[in-house]
């Protein structure tokens, strides 16, 4: 799993400043995958991520 967040981390490079929170997700997510099979709760997962990012961001910026 260490291998797998860390890969996944490695993929998102180009966002330097959201590395710190990409790695704190990523290896939950690895070690479920690893440890129980479950890909679909992890895409699943992986979706609320970045739909609550999007909302976060967009909101932010709708506030301005």
């Amino acid at each position: 799993p260490p291998l797998n967040a860390l890969l996944f981390s490695a993929y998102h490079l180009w966002q330097p400043s959201a590395m710190l929170t990409v790695a704190c997700f990523a290896l939950p997510l690895a070690y479920a995958v690893w440890r129980r099979r479950a890909l679909g709760a992890v895409i699943t997962a992986h979706c609320l991520i970045n739909g609550l990012a999007a909302v976060t961001l967009f909101g932010g910026l709708a506030a301005r």
